[in-house]
């Protein structure tokens, strides 16, 4: 995968993530924000997955996304995560 389908990549998840999630406090069609890649839709939870995946193996280990799905230190919010799949995207595109 190149850098400009890497960039496109991130900001899809970035964009699903965000129409996942409330930054209000949720509603009756959200769920608040919420911390941990174990939370959100199967679907999408599997989509970050494999694209975090392609990263690492290009070589590009974000410590933001590494810390998604952690056990041994504090994740970080879905918001806080589609922000740092945003910025991929800015350093990515051409």
């Amino acid at each position: 995968m190149d850098n400009s389908a890497l960039a496109a990549e991130a900001l899809a998840i970035a964009e699903a993530m965000s129409q996942d999630i409330d930054p209000v406090g949720g509603g009756e069609d959200r769920p608040p924000d919420r911390t941990g890649v174990h939370l959100l839709p199967p679907d999408l939870r599997s989509r970050f997955i494999a694209f975090r995946t392609t990263l690492v193996q290009c070589g590009i280990n974000d410590p933001v996304l590494s810390r998604f799905d952690s056990h041994t230190v504090a994740q970080p919010s879905t918001i806080e995560t589609a922000a740092e799949l945003r910025a991929l995207a800015t350093q990515l595109a051409p």
